[in-house]
C-alpha cells in the first residue's frame, strides 16, 4: 500500500462516518490471496455496529469497470440479506480519487480458506484436503447458493442504480466476445463463432452465481462454514455457469502455478479426478445438463484467454501494460487445450 494511503483512507472514513474521534485500532495490513486486487485488513475505534467488528479494504486495477465496486456491493448485500454466508459491504467508493484506485470497505468473515494459497508450494500442502472433502463440500455450498431467492440481489441492484445487464450471467460472455473479437487474432475466430452458435438460453429460473468458487474463497473455523469472498465475477442467471467454472478451474490443476515434475504430473490427474467427482456430487444434489456445464466450462478458458490477450498486445506493442500479467499468461497452454476438448474447436493465441 502506498505510504500515504492510510491517513487518506482514515480521513475519508472520518468524513463518511462522521466522527472525529474514528481512529485505527490495527492499521491496514496486506492479507494473502488477492491475486487481481489489493486486499487488507484493519481495525477501527471509534464507531459502531458493523464498523466496530475487523474490516477489509479491498482496492480494485485501474482498468476495472467504474460499476465494479456498486456491483459487488449489490450482490455480495444481497445473497447475505438472503441468509448466505457473504461479507456485508459497508462502502463502495467508485472514484479513484481518495486512494488512486476504487474500492470498498466490507466486513472481514471469521474462519481460515480452505486452501492457504494459490503457489503450488503452499498448494500441495493442503492438496490431500482437497482431493478427499472438497468435491463434497463444493457441490453443497454451490446447491445452497443455487437455491437463494435472487430477487434480494436484484432489488439491491436496482436501490444502486446498476443496468440489470450488469448483474447478469451473460457480461461474461460479452467480456469474451469484446476482448477476443480485439485481441484474440485469426486463431480465436473458430471459438468466437464456437461461443456465438452454442450459448444456452437463460433458465427460467435465474439462480445467485458467485463464478470463483475456488478453495481459497471459502472460509471455515471448526469444519463450519463461515464466509465465502471474492465475488468479483458474481452473477445473476444461470447456474450452470459456476459448475462448468468449478470444475475447468479444478481440472486445469496446477495451471498456471506448474510445480515442477513429477509432481506436476500427479497433481494434474488428481484435478481431473477432483473436477470429476464434484460434477457427480452436484448432479446428485441437483442435476444439471451436462452440454450447459461443457459451454461454461469452454467459456471459462476463453475467460482467462481473453485476460491474457489484452496484455501481450499491449506488450507487443511496446505500451505499459494497463494491468499486471494475468498468472494465467503462464498457463495458455492448459487453457486452449482444455478449450479444443471440450468444445472440438481449435484456437490460437497470439
Amino acid at each position: 500500500m502506498i505510504a500515504d494511503r492510510p491517513a487518506r483512507l482514515l480521513a475519508f472514513l472520518r468524513d463518511h462516518l462522521g466522527g472525529q474521534r474514528v481512529a485505527f485500532g490495527q492499521a491496514p495490513r496486506r492479507l494473502s490471496g488477492g491475486a487481481i486486487t489489493e486486499v487488507l485488513s484493519f481495525t477501527l475505534t471509534g464507531t459502531s455496529d458493523a464498523w466496530a467488528g475487523p474490516l477489509v479494504l479491498r482496492l480494485y486495477p485501474v482498468t476495472d469497470d467504474r460499476d465494479q465496486p456498486r456491483l459487488e456491493q449489490a450482490i455480495q448485500n444481497g445473497a447475505a440479506e438472503a441468509g448466505f454466508p457473504a461479507p456485508q459491504v459497508l462502502l463502495a467508493h467508485c472514484e479513484p480519487d481518495v486512494l488512486g484506485q476504487m474500492f470498498v470497505v466490507m466486513q472481514r468473515m471469521p474462519g481460515r480458506a480452505f486452501l492457504r494459497g494459490i503457489r503450488w508450494d503452499q498448494f500441495t500442502r493442503d492438496f490431500p484436503r482437497v482431493i478427499v472433502a472438497w468435491p463434497a463440500l463444493l457441490a453443497r455450498l454451490q446447491k445452497r447458493l443455487h437455491e437463494l431467492d435472487p430477487s434480494s440481489v436484484l432489488e439491491a441492484t436496482a436501490i444502486l442504480k446498476l443496468p440489470p445487464s450488469s448483474v447478469s450471467t451473460r457480461r461474461h460472455v460479452d467480456f469474451v466476445e469484446r476482448r477476443m473479437e480485439e485481441f484474440g487474432g485469426d486463431g480465436a475466430r473458430e471459438a468466437l463463432e464456437w461461443v456465438r452458435a452454442n450459448e444456452p438460453p437463460q433458465p427460467p429460473s435465474p439462480s445467485v452465481v458467485h463464478g470463483d468458487l475456488w478453495p481459497a474463497n471459502v472460509l471455515l473455523k471448526r469444519g463450519n462454514l463461515t464466509g465465502v469472498v471474492d465475488w468479483n465475477v458474481a452473477a445473476v442467471g444461470d447456474p450452470a455457469l459456476d459448475v462448468g467454472f468449478a470444475k475447468a478451474g479444478l481440472a486445469l490443476i496446477p495451471a498456471p502455478f506448474p510445480p515442477p515434475p513429477p509432481i506436476r504430473q500427479g497433481l494434474t490427474a488428481a484435478g481431473g479426478s477432483v473436477a470429476r467427482r464434484f460434477h457427480e456430487q452436484y448432479n446428485n444434489l441437483r442435476p444439471i445438463a451436462a452440454e450447459r456445464v461443457q459451454y461454461f466450462e469452454a467459456l471459462r478458458c476463453l475467460f482467462q484467454l481473453a485476460t491474457v490477450v489484452r496484455f501481450r498486445a499491449e506488450v507487443a506493442l511496446g505500451m505499459t501494460p494497463s494491468h499486471p500479467r494475468p498468472p494465467w499468461d503462464r498457463g495458455v497452454p492448459a487453457l486452449t487445450k482444455y478449450f479444443t476438448a471440450v468444445s472440438g474447436v481449435p484456437i490460437q493465441v497470439p
